[in-house]
């Protein structure tokens, strides 16, 4: 039965892992995506602001 208990939490904490590993790979890449668009919309803004002040 202890043997059987240890597997089965050896076998959850793998589960956890990988669940973590896959929530921290997901949040990088949103991360990512968003300053990403963070930053393109600063260079469109910043764009925008010297047009209007050569215009």
């Amino acid at each position: 039965m202890i043997q059987n208990h240890s597997v089965s939490y050896i076998y959850e904490r793998r589960i956890a892992g990988a669940t973590l590993l896959l929530k921290s790979r997901h949040l990088v890449i949103a991360i990512g995506v968003w300053s990403t668009a963070y930053t393109g919309l600063a260079n469109t803004r910043a764009l925008s602001l010297v047009r209007t002040c050569l215009a």
